[in-house]
């Protein structure tokens, strides 16, 4: 983007009154070349800056921080990490909790969600409620976990809607597995495509199906490529198109040429 000079004019004025804030825009702006500002220092310098100056408004210096030590060391990321829980960054305990989920330490994992919860942080809302539908740190409890992507899907995470729509298929309540997964094909969630598409296939809505599949597939979902292949589908078939090909295989699905049709 093209910065006008009264943005970077009141960015250096900002940075002059100590604004950690400031600091932190400055640091990426370094980093990726935005702007000319290393009269003010390197990237790490005003990233450190700024995390000198930090408070409770603030702290998003250290999650960057954290950013930066994740693949190189994971004790420092820890620590950063840790700090901006310290200052109750929503974030930082989502990141957290996932590192000792994917770590398999769900005693901390279920911590550092929890309190993320308490923020209103959806992806912690979403992560615990996969921790109750895997029994991962507790025993399997889909009532609960239900709950609790319900209650990250009202926080804005559409990835819940999708999980929500798939307990309901998986306790055969089509109707309501339907709801959800239309408003995640609204926000174009492959997956969802994928999963409607699946229930109109077993209900002989083929028609319906393959059009999920085809979207699916459009959104580079494995599986609904996979399924307009077993129907001999293009991605481009127009409605007439997918309507021949339905009925050819009404057509010939006795003639034992098909594994399914």
């Amino acid at each position: 983007p093209n910065f006008s000079k009264n943005y970077w004019e009141t960015l250096k004025k900002s940075i002059d009154n100590g604004c950690t804030q400031a600091y932190y825009l400055l640091a990426i702006c370094n980093k990726h070349g935005i702007l000319n500002c290393n009269d003010y220092g390197d990237y790490t310098f005003l990233l450190n800056r700024a995390k000198d100056q930090i408070n409770q408004m603030n702290t998003y210096a250290y999650i960057v921080l954290a950013y930066e030590y994740k693949d190189v060391d994971k004790k420092l990321y820890v620590e950063y990490l840790k700090k901006a829980c310290l200052l109750e960054n929503p974030h930082a305990f989502s990141e957290l909790g996932q590192y000792y989920h994917d770590n398999g330490n769900y005693t901390m994992a279920k911590k550092y969600y929890k309190q993320g919860c308490d923020k209103n942080n959806s992806h912690c809302f979403f992560n615990l409620a996969v921790m109750h539908r895997e029994g991962e740190g507790y025993k399997v409890n889909t009532k609960q976990s239900k709950k609790l992507f319900k209650r990250s899907y009202e926080l804005g995470n559409m990835k819940a809607c999708v999980c929500i729509g798939g307990i309901y298929q998986d306790d055969g309540n089509y109707h309501e597995a339907k709801k959800y997964y239309k408003i995640a094909i609204d926000k174009d969630d492959p997956l969802a495509c994928y999963n409607l598409g699946i229930i109109y296939k077993n209900d002989d809505k083929t028609f319906k199906a393959i059009k999920l599949f085809i979207k699916g597939a459009k959104l580079d979902h494995y599986g609904s490529q996979i399924m307009l292949g077993n129907y001999g589908v293009d991605l481009d078939a127009t409605d007439d198109n997918i309507h021949n090909i339905i009925q050819l295989h009404n057509t010939f699905k006795y003639f034992g040429a098909y594994d399914e049709f």
